[in-house]
């Protein structure tokens, strides 16, 4: 008897669309064909490849039963998966791009939550290769959602906006008739999450780490990042297409708050960074959205703002803050600064930008940045220092406030609007934010109160030197990049940048201060700086180790000169040794600057402490700077050796102190046995040790 027996359906169907991936290819099927778990078909779908793909998809389904090859004209990565979709046996589906891959395990791992849930989707974790922002998204917990469809879509790590790690029923795709949107050119991952979502009975997340993204050039989102116009037209297509599906479905109503906020943080930073005429063109069709789908939403205040600020959005009007950026070699940070200034939420702005004789890649760069928004200006010139291209943009300037930034420094995307609000609150010459800084290495942000640190006094706003002499160097760091200053003041004060290699801003920054006749500050952080792992970014200090005590001495011969050196004594020998402290401190962090920091601390023991005014006072002369000022002035005079004051300040690691403690004891202890020695006496070692000695303790 033969008996004629239904083929048994595989568990899972691994549905991979291929485009032109031959580098990836092999690796992607591996990663399912070598799983622990056999259960599975693998179905893929040839959409009109041109390279080596189609002989290597047949090649492997030749050696393997379980893989499954259809070729076919070239139709779309949605149109491919929409065939996957039609053509899979398995009873849950899972989509794997052709250049990723999964980890071992995997399926293992999902059949196990398949057991024990029964859902309609999963989604597990995964990571970016090479690691990217992506990884933030990527990254699961373990959960389980029977209902709140729209917490699970829009709040829970993994969900959007990949399809990269998302295991569906077959059934229950089948069933709906849910597929991709193929009208879409980009997002479709995201689109069919919000198809699929709302109608599942059981999502389960999961925090197995299973889908491996692969990063790569020529990627369509890479495409449409660098062209951020077509990028924002095509995110608000895909967003009423998303939501046009929603109330069909009717679902869009309940949850209405939930998906204006969704959708308004989703465009509303992209289109603030184009410029005004294409501002303008976002504007509409964001605008057209909200009053199609939200017209009686009930939003929280700050999604009702970010609307409020959208359409606001107007053409050519006349910038208000002028933003001048003096640039030298800086291709590597350039451009993530001014992605960083475009986003801002205050739109009427200029980004002078002053080249200073670059010879790497920033000319290239930034004639980029002028055709990509209106609001750029590029001015070149050879190089004559950040002081002298400071001084140009800010003759260039047409706004009527002033932000001096570094080509490095990344603003929030609020700091133009809400310095510019508080100054125009109190008509101040001088607004003052905090600042942090971004860790090159780690990726990690500090802050830095002394950026604006307003525990020295009352500060009644605004104040100015006149209210507050005794603290009015001391609040804030003489950096101009957390301060936004009016453009009248600084031009009708004559005041300017010096001409030196680093520490150009203290004298521009301080007797701003003194001169202004109404100073605010807050100390809200608005803006990040970016420092290396030794300290900020600032390599001349090294090549010219006593700039900063130029400035200090031009910042007392200027208010010598304006008669007001007298009554501001206290604050300026506060402010000048916490430069000080500051300069050896940054010195002291990097190898490289061994020398800058001997050459400083000898200067400053010898004759420049006294030259600033700050030899001869007592204690209570050293009010600011949390009282460390005085200590770390005794211990700059009274240390015996350059090495016992950098233990006494903890200026270098402890135990290369004890290193160099051990071996200069060593040493000496090798020069009293050669005093005593025959050879001491012939006066053969006489040259040698004591070098060695000194070597040791200059290191």
């Amino acid at each position: 008897m033969n008996l004629h027996l239904k083929p048994v359906s595989p568990m899972f169907s691994i549905v991979i669309p291929v485009y032109n991936a031959e580098p990836f290819l092999s690796a992607c099927l591996d990663s399912v064909l070598t799983q622990n778990y056999k259960s599975f078909e693998i179905v893929c779908i040839d959409d009109g490849s041109t390279d080596g793909s189609p002989a290597l998809l047949d090649e492997y389904a030749r050696s393997n039963s379980c893989v499954r090859v259809e070729h076919r004209a070239n139709q779309g990565v949605s149109s491919a998966r929409n065939r996957g979709i039609e053509s899979a046996h398995g009873k849950y589906l899972l989509f794997l791009d052709a250049d990723d891959y999964i980890a071992q395990g995997s399926l293992r791992h999902i059949r196990r939550v398949i057991a024990k849930h029964s859902p309609d989707i999963i989604v597990v974790g995964g990571a970016s290769v090479p690691s990217s922002f992506w990884d933030v998204s990527m990254k699961t917990r373990d959960i389980v959602y029977d209902d709140d469809f729209i917490k699970a879509v829009l709040e829970e790590g993994g969900a959007r906006p990949l399809i990269a790690g998302k295991v569906y029923r077959t059934a229950f795709l089948k069933s709906k008739g849910l597929l991709f949107d193929e009208s879409l050119e980009l997002g479709e991952d995201q689109a069919f999450q919000f198809a699929t979502f709302p109608y599942a009975n059981r999502i389960v997340f999961s925090d197995f780490e299973c889908y491996y993204y692969r990063q790569r050039q020529g990627s369509a989102m890479s495409v449409f990042e660098e062209d951020r116009f077509s990028k924002v037209g095509l995110h608000l297509k895909l967003s009423r297409a998303i939501l046009q599906g929603l109330s069909d479905g009717g679902v869009l109503a309940d949850n209405s708050a939930a998906l204006a906020k969704w959708f308004v943080d989703f465009t509303y930073f992209d289109i603030f960074a184009l410029p005004d005429r294409q501002g303008v063109v976002a504007r509409d069709g964001f605008v057209s959205i909200i009053n199609d789908y939200f017209r009686d939403a009930m939003l929280d205040a700050e999604t009702e703002r970010m609307v409020a600020g959208v359409q606001g959005i107007r053409k050519d009007e006349d910038p208000i803050v002028s933003i001048v950026v003096p640039v030298h070699n800086s291709e590597e940070h350039l451009r993530q600064s001014f992605e960083s200034v475009r986003r801002q939420t205050m739109r009427q702005f200029e980004l002078i930008y002053v080249d200073d004789g670059s010879t790497d890649s920033t000319r290239e760069i930034l004639s980029g940045f002028e055709t990509l928004d209106t609001r750029v200006r590029v001015e070149f010139r050879d190089h004559c220092g950040a002081g002298a291209a400071l001084n140009e943009g800010i003759a260039l300037a047409r706004g009527a406030y002033l932000l001096l930034m570094d080509a490095s420094d990344l603003p929030d995307p609020v700091m133009l609007e809400t310095m510019l609000r508080n100054a125009e609150k109190h008509d101040s010459d001088i607004c003052v934010c905090r600042g942090r800084a971004f860790d090159e290495k780690t990726g990690q942000y500090a802050s830095l109160p002394a950026t604006c640190n307003l525990s020295f006094s009352e500060y009644c706003q605004p104040f100015s030197v006149n209210t507050e002499r005794e603290a009015i160097f001391c609040f804030t760091s003489p950096d101009p990049w957390n301060k936004l200053f009016k453009t009248s003041f600084v031009r009708e004060r004559g005041l300017g940048f010096q001409n030196l290699p680093n520490s150009n801003e203290i004298c521009f920054t301080m007797l701003a201060l003194v001169f202004a006749d109404r100073v605010s500050a807050m100390e809200c952080e608005l803006i990040s700086c970016r420092k290396d792992e030794f300290g900020y970014l600032q390599g001349s200090r090294y090549e010219h180790p006593l700039a900063f005590f130029d400035a200090l001495m031009l910042l007392k011969e200027s208010l010598i000169e304006a008669g007001m050196y007298g009554e501001l004594e206290r604050s300026f020998i506060n402010f000048a040794l916490q430069q000080c402290a500051f300069h050896l401190r940054i010195c002291a962090r990097d190898p490289k600057g061994a020398v800058a920091f001997e050459t400083a601390y000898s200067f400053l023991r010898s004759e420049g402490l006294s030259k600033l005014g700050i030899l001869g006072k007592d204690e209570t002369a050293f009010y600011a700077y949390s009282g460390d000022g005085y200590s770390f002035l005794s211990d700059l005079i009274s240390s015996e050796s350059i090495i016992d004051f950098a233990k006494a300040r903890a200026l270098f690691p402890f135990d290369k102190i004890k290193e160099k403690d051990e071996e200069i004891a060593r040493l000496r202890e090798e020069v009293d046995e050669l005093y005593s020695s025959y050879s001491f006496r012939l006066g053969s070692a006489l040259l040698t040790l004591p070098r060695k000695v000194r070597n040791a303790l200059s290191r």
